[in-house]
Formats: structure tokens, sequence, C-alpha cells
């Protein structure tokens, strides 16, 4: 079946895209250089500038968003990256350095806290992007590295007042969905010293037949 429509009919997809080595690789250059986290709240850090908190055309976000990525996803992680995705979905994934590309988000508790979950919201950027209004098709894309157990997405995928789907994150198991589909970090309890959720954050608009992707 055409990625796509399974995306229409099923809500989501988790495709396979790294592997625990990877993973363990991309986590060891976050784990020595703390320099490059950025705090934004009590539970949420990021390498790199998100084009959430950063609106607007701020000059030079982009250059300093995609040094700080490029120092742990490198060059290779992304060729491997935008590989894997092509392999699992069929669809064609580019880059493009004149947008910010995809960064980290490091969700942590402390140890016996419960993170108590994300506001529920769409992701939308046309107030940065003024090209990506409403009608263009977008894609959210997380690819957990490190999960607390219990950690996932609450994601809205029924008629109002239902409520929310928890789909479970598995490092290297990306979750993939339309991006005006409501959905939050969940609740997870930090326990045993497992308390950070570090995943890679994607997002993704189609152009001349490839989808880019950005933060």
């Amino acid at each position: 079946m055409d990625f796509l429509r399974h995306l229409r009919i099923n809500g989501f997809s988790e495709p396979e895209i790294l592997g625990s080595f990877e993973c363990s690789q991309i986590l060891s250059r976050i784990g020595t250089q703390p320099a490059l986290l950025i705090k934004r709240t009590n539970n949420l850090a990021t390498i790199g500038r998100p084009s959430y908190m950063y609106r607007g055309n701020v000059p030079g976000i982009e250059e300093l968003n995609n040094r700080d990525v490029l120092s742990v996803i490198n060059e290779f992680d992304w060729n491997n990256i935008l590989y894997l995705l092509h392999k699992q979905t069929n669809l064609h994934f580019v880059i493009d350095f004149q947008l910010r590309i995809p960064g980290v988000h490091i969700f942590s508790a402390n140890e016996g806290d419960v993170f108590p979950g994300g506001v529920f919201h769409r992701d939308i950027f046309h107030h940065t992007y003024p090209f990506l209004t409403s009608g263009v098709e977008m894609l959210s894309i997380t690819i957990p590295l490190h999960v607390p157990s219990g950690s996932g997405l609450d994601i809205k995928l029924w008629p109002q007042g239902l409520g929310a789907t928890f789909i479970p994150y598995r490092p290297g198991t990306a979750v993939i969905f339309f991006a005006d589909i409501e959905h939050r970090v969940s609740p997870f309890a930090a326990i045993g010293g497992d308390a950070k959720r570090v995943s890679l954050q994607c997002h993704a608009f189609e152009r001349d037949g490839a989808w880019t992707l950005f933060w």
C-alpha cells in the first residue's frame, strides 16, 4: 500500500530506522558535548534551535542550528537516516541546509518524579516559513534514541471527545504521522536513573517530488 495512503487510513506508522549501535553512537556524542544543550524549561532541553521557538526571520539562525546539530548527528548519520526513511516508506527524503535541519529534544525528570506530559498541539510553521501554509501537507517524524519505560506519544486519531491513543516509543523506531494531528509527549516516570527521553525531531514537507526534512 502507498505509504501516505497507509497514514491516512491508520493515522501513524512505525518504521525501524536506526539500530541500537547507531542510537548509542549519537547518544555518546550528545553526552560528551553538554555545552550544546539549550535549556528551554525545567524538563526540556534541545540541541539546535527549532523554528517553533525562534519564530520569524532570525539572521544566522539556520547556520547556528545546523552547526550544533551536525556536532552530534553528522552527515554520515543523515545519509543513513535519509536512505532508511526512503527504504521504509518509499518516499524520497532530502536535507536542505538553507533551512534548520532536524534537532534533538531531551525531556528529563528527577529520580522518582513523574513528567506530567506535554500540551496537545499541532505542528504549524507558517510563522517562520511563510510558504508552509495550512494547505501544505506536512509530516511529523520522531526517531527516539533513548526512552524511559512507559514513555511515548499521545495522539488524537479519533473525533474530539474519544481521547488519545498512546504509542510507546522504541529506540530507533520512528513514529510518523501527519503534522496537523493533535499530539503531545506522554507522561513518564523517572525510575532507576532512567530519567531522560532523547529523540530526533523531524518535520517534512513535499517540494518538487521530495520530502524536505526540517525543524
